[in-house]
C-alpha cells in the first residue's frame, strides 16, 4: 500500500522539486475559491479506556480526501464513523481515558505545524443555533467575529445565496418551542455559519439526519456545488438515497473500526460483487452496504460475522486506492493566513447586541418575570399587611426584609440561570461552548453581556415590587424614610443581590448538562447560603470549620 510523504521541514524548498506536490501560493487562489488542501492520514488508531476495559475504536487507518470532492464515510452504528471524523478535524486529543496515535497531514505537512484549524470547519449533527435569531443575523455574527473584513455584508449575502437561504434570511430560526424555519433550512444555516469563513476543509457529521429525502438531496446538491470552489468536504452519512449516493466522489466504508473499502464511490458495488456479496437490483447500493457490513453482536461476534469481516479486511489491504490522489495545484499550508480575533470592545458590542435580541425576542420570559413580581407582592401584602412597631412587629419586619432579599436572589437566579431557562440548555450553552472553542470571544465577555441584558428587567420588576409593597405593609411613610428605603432597595438589593442571584444561576448552569441535573443542583448550592445567612442561627454558634461559608452568602453580606 502506498504511503504519504513524511512531515516536511520548515524550508519551503522541501515542497518543490523533489516533492510529490506542485504547490502554489495561497494568495494566488481566485476569488470565491478556497486554498486547496488534500487531507491525508496515516496509521490512525484510537483507544478508549473505561471500567469495562480497553476498547480500540479505530484500528490503524490510512487514507486521504481530495480537494474539490465529497468524501463520504459510511458504516453501521458503532463502526467508528463519527470518531474518525472528530479525529481528522482535530477535535480529539490523547488523555488518561483515550489514546490517539497516527499522523494527519494537510498537503503533506502535519496539521500540528500549520494553522489547519483556521482553515477547517466542522458542522455537528445537531444544529447549534440560537432559535430567536434569523439566518441573516446568525451568519452575520459569525462573519463579524471570524472574518477580517470590517463590512461583511457582501460575503454574508453571497453565502446565503449559495445555500438558497435568501428567501428566509429574515425569518426566525426557531426550535422545538419556537416556531421557525424547517429542519433542512436550519441545517443549511448551520453550514452557512461555518462557510462564511471560507474554509478549505469542511467536516459534516450526519448532515442529512432527520431530513426527508427531497430536503436531503437539496442539501447534498448544495454541498457538491461547494466542491467546485476547491473545498475538501468530508462527511459521515448513514443510509443515503441513490441520488445522494451518486453525488459522492469518493467513499469509505467502515466496519468495527476497520476500513473495508476506500475509493471511487461508483466502483464500490463492483468491489463487493467480486467478493461474492452481489447487490440485488431491487436494493440500492447504500442499503446493500449497510446490510452486508452489519454485525449482530459487536462484543461477541458470530463465526459468520467474524469470517466475513476478515474477508473484507484482507481484500481491502490488497486494493490500490492511492492513485486517485489529486496532487495538482495544492496550496502551501505553511503560508496560509493565521487566525485572528477582533478586539475586546468589538466582541463585547456584538455579543451584547445578540444577547439583547435573544432577551427581548422572548416576551414570555418578560411576562413571567412581571407576573412573578406581582404575585409575590400580593403574597407579601397578605402576610405582612400593616405591621406594628411593637416587639412582634419588629420580628415581622425582620421576616419581611428577609423575604424580600431572598425574593430578589431567587427570582434573578431562576430567570437568568442557564439551567432554569429550559430552552437555553440545548441551545445557548452549546453555542457558548462552540463559539468559545472557535476563539470568537471569551467566557467573561459572554457572562458580562448576558448580565447587562438582564439589568432592565431587574429594574422594572424591583421597582414594581417596591411601589406595591412599601405603602401596604406598614413601613415608615415619612418622605426621607421612603427615600432611604428605596435607595437601599434599588441599589443594594437590585444591583448586588440580583447580580449575585445571576451569578448563582450561571454557576448552576455551568455545572449542569441537563435541566434535571440543574433542578437538583440549584437547591444544593443555594440552601447552605441561606442557612449561613445569619437569619436562622446565631453566628457564634456556627462550627469554626464551616464559618467561612457565611462570607460566600449574599444573604449574610
Amino acid at each position: 500500500m502506498a504511503t504519504f510523504p513524511a512531515e516536511s521541514s520548515n524550508d519551503s524548498s522541501s515542497l518543490s522539486g523533489d516533492s510529490e506536490y506542485r504547490i502554489v501560493q495561497a494568495n494566488t487562489v481566485q476569488e470565491d475559491s478556497a486554498p486547496k488542501i488534500m487531507l491525508s492520514w496515516e496509521n490512525i488508531s484510537y483507544t478508549v479506556k473505561s471500567k469495562l476495559g480497553t476498547e480500540q475504536i479505530l484500528k490503524d487507518l490510512s487514507g486521504f480526501a481530495n480537494p474539490g470532492e465529497i468524501l463520504a464515510i459510511m458504516g453501521s452504528s458503532g463502526a467508528g464513523k463519527t470518531t474518525l471524523l472528530n479525529v481528522l478535524a482535530g477535535r480529539t486529543r490523547s488523555s488518561d481515558r483515550q489514546v490517539f496515535s497516527g499522523g494527519i497531514y494537510a498537503n503533506g505537512v502535519s496539521i500540528s505545524d500549520v494553522p489547519f484549524g483556521d482553515h477547517a470547519a466542522y458542522v455537528t449533527q445537531t444544529d447549534i443555533l440560537l432559535p430567536v435569531l434569523t439566518p441573516m443575523e446568525a451568519v452575520s455574527f459569525s462573519a463579524k467575529l471570524r472574518c477580517r473584513e470590517t463590512d461583511v455584508t457582501v460575503r454574508v449575502q453571497k453565502i446565503l445565496s449559495d445555500l438558497k437561504l435568501t428567501s428566509i434570511a429574515h425569518n426566525t430560526i426557531g426550535s422545538v418551542e419556537i416556531k421557525g424555519i424547517s429542519g433542512g433550512e436550519r441545517k443549511r444555516v448551520s453550514i452557512a455559519v461555518e462557510l462564511v469563513t471560507e474554509p478549505s476543509v469542511l467536516f459534516l457529521d450526519e448532515p442529512t439526519s432527520g431530513l426527508d429525502v427531497h430536503t436531503a438531496e437539496v442539501l447534498v446538491k448544495l454541498l457538491a456545488k461547494q466542491t467546485e470552489k476547491g473545498r475538501t468536504i468530508i462527511t459521515t452519512i448513514h443510509q443515503p438515497s441513490d441520488s445522494i449516493f451518486n453525488r459522492f466522489h469518493r467513499l469509505i466504508l467502515m466496519s468495527e473500526g476497520h476500513f473495508v473499502y476506500q475509493g471511487n464511490a461508483k466502483k464500490a458495488v463492483d468491489h463487493f460483487n467480486s467478493l461474492g456479496f452481489e447487490c440485488p437490483k431491487e436494493i440500492s447500493p447504500p442499503d446493500h452496504f449497510m446490510k452486508v457490513l452489519h454485525v449482530k453482536n459487536r462484543r461477541k461476534q458470530t463465526p459468520e460475522d467474524s469470517e466475513k469481516l476478515k474477508k473484507f479486511i484482507s481484500s481491502y489491504k490488497e486494493t490500490q486506492v492511492y492513485s486517485e490522489q489529486k496532487l495538482e495545484d495544492l496550496s502551501d499550508p505553511r503560508k496560509l493566513d493565521q487566525g485572528f480575533s477582533k478586539n475586546l470592545l468589538f466582541q463585547t458590542k456584538e455579543l451584547f447586541v445578540r444577547s439583547w435580541k435573544n432577551s427581548t425576542r422572548d416576551p414570555a420570559l418578560s411576562f413571567v418575570k412581571i407576573a412573578q413580581s406581582l404575585a409575590l407582592s400580593i403574597l407579601s401584602i397578605l402576610i405582612f399587611n400593616q405591621m406594628d412597631t411593637d416587639l412582634e412587629g419588629v420580628q415581622t419586619r425582620t421576616g419581611f426584609l428577609f423575604f424580600t432579599t431572598i425574593n430578589q436572589v431567587m427570582l434573578s437566579l431562576q430567570t437568568s440561570n442557564l439551567s432554569c431557562k429550559f430552552y437555553v440548555v440545548p441551545t445557548e450553552k452549546p453555542v457558548l461552548i462552540k463559539e468559545h472553542k472557535q476563539g470568537m470571544y471569551g467566557s467573561m465577555i459572554y457572562y458580562l453581556t448576558k448580565s447587562l441584558t438582564d439589568v432592565p428587567m431587574m429594574i422594572v420588576s424591583s421597582v414594581l415590587q417596591t411601589l406595591i409593597m412599601y405603602w401596604v405593609v406598614g413601613l415608615q411613610n415619612e418622605p426621607d424614610k421612603v427615600f432611604i428605603f428605596c435607595k437601599f432597595y434599588l441599589v443594594a438589593a437590585l444591583i448586588l443581590m440580583q447580580f449575585s442571584g445571576c451569578g448563582y444561576g450561571y454557576l448552576v448552569g455551568a455545572l449542569s448538562n441537563s435541566v434535571d441535573i440543574a433542578i437538583t443542583l440549584a437547591p444544593m448550592i443555594v440552601t447552605p447560603f441561606l442557612m449561613f445567612g445569619g437569619y436562622f442561627s446565631n453566628e457564634d454558634s456556627l462550627p469554626e470549620a464551616f464559618a467561612w461559608v457565611r462570607f460566600l452568602s449574599v444573604i449574610h453580606n
